[in-house]
């Protein structure tokens, strides 16, 4: 049994043990053969791994594999955190933008309609003025017409009285 045990792994004997219990069957078949013992069952039922330091040195590939599966696993996590970070933040930053598209549209709008409105009260000033010198223009019109009227009657009387001052 020592024997086997001695030339196996200890993985190997742990894994492994019913076809180590095959093995030592068979050996011991062969040894005990001429002695008339019949070997009906060998067990093992406990490895015991009695040195510290090769308990350790066996844990530790174990313990690796957990490290290297605790740390994937850490890393599987993150990265579908930052993803789903990234995907809310694009989902917000598309909110903002449409938010702000929006309101840019309604303050557009509403300068829009100032302007239309100062251009509409712009025009009717302009009308306001355009009669006021229409006014303006055709009292003077009508002044200047009653000067020359008036010159002309003057003129009229004038040469009225020349001709008359002539004829005399």
């Amino acid at each position: 049994m020592r024997n086997q045990v001695a030339n196996s792994t200890i993985d190997h004997v742990i894994k492994n043990r019913q076809a180590l219990r095959e093995e030592i069957l068979k050996e011991m078949s062969e040894v005990v053969a001429g002695w008339g013992v019949h070997l009906a069952t060998c067990e093992v039922t406990d490895v015991k791994i009695l040195s510290g330091g090769l308990f350790k040195d066996m844990q530790s590939k174990f313990r690796e594999e957990n490290v290297k599966k605790a740390t994937l696993e850490k890393m599987v996590v993150e990265n579908s955190i930052y993803y789903e970070r990234l995907e809310k933040d694009v989902e917000t930053k598309k909110r903002n933008a449409n938010t702000g598209k929006i309101s840019l549209a309604a303050r557009e709008a509403e300068e829009l309609k100032q302007v239309r409105h100062d251009i509409e009260k712009f025009r009717k000033t302009c009308d306001i003025e355009r009669r006021d010198l229409d006014r303006v223009n055709a009292e003077k019109l009508r002044a200047r017409q009653n000067e020359l009227t008036i010159k002309l009657k003057e003129l009229e009387h004038n040469l009225v009285r020349t001709k008359t001052f002539v004829d005399d």
